[in-house]
């Protein structure tokens, strides 16, 4: 765990020491999966006693970053800093605009394709990228379980955010993107409503040397 932003979070896995350019990379799946589980169980009871629900977002990228103590005389902190962190944190943004809880860029998914199902969501231009197009893959899960609740947690945000609900249960490789059917909340709204998540994962970290990493980058909104 590297830092609170606000309310985001930031983590990096395979720094400072990595296990793995593909086990870091599935650690950072796993960890993102078990806060879906863990927020839909927080999200039941919400409903259950009238409170507001909460949903989360989250953006996973890898690649190279450069990592080490980072700061001035006053403040030093061991961080991360790169492109491949502004894409996680600009896939959690994008998270809430296509509708999904849980996103990763093409690197990753190369690392992790042989064991995590995912949806293909096509290409999209990112804040600070915009020459360039970014692939982007929902993820679903390991299993048949991760699948159930990936289905039911898909309904339920879309549902919250406005969006077409039909067409929502896509199966691996099926592209899903929506436009909201209704006006976006208010700021103040999307406050009391939403939490926002950010992660970070990172492979093969090498303290004050560039290297590639995936990076995980969550949210709540």
């Amino acid at each position: 765990l590297d830092k609170f932003i606000g309310d985001a979070v930031m983590a990096e896995f395979g720094s400072p020491t990595s296990q793995g350019a593909q086990t870091d990379a599935l650690n950072a799946i796993r960890a993102g999966l078990a806060m879906r589980r863990s927020l839909a169980a927080l999200r039941s009871y919400l409903l259950a006693t009238d409170q507001p629900p909460l949903f989360h977002g989250i953006g996973i990228s890898y690649g190279e970053v450069v990592a080490g103590n980072i700061g001035s005389e006053q403040r030093l902190e061991y961080t991360v800093i790169g492109d491949t962190v502004n894409v996680a944190s600009r896939l959690e943004s994008l998270s809430k605009r296509l509708g999904t809880d849980f996103v990763i860029t093409a690197p990753l998914y190369e690392q992790v394709q042989d064991q995590v199902q995912v949806v293909d969501l096509g290409q999209h231009r990112l804040a600070g990228r915009e020459a360039d197009l970014v692939q982007v893959y929902g993820v679903i899960g390991f299993d048949d379980t991760d699948a159930h609740l990936y289905h039911q947690v898909q309904r339920d945000l879309r549902q919250h955010l406005g969006l077409p609900v039909d067409g929502a249960e896509a199966s691996p490789g099926k592209v899903v993107l929506a436009q909201p059917a209704t006006p976006r909340p208010t700021s103040a709204q999307w406050k009391i409503d939403c939490i926002n998540i950010l992660l970070c994962p990172i492979a093969r970290p090498i303290p004050q040397k560039r290297r590639r990493l995936p990076l995980p980058s969550a949210a709540p909104w």
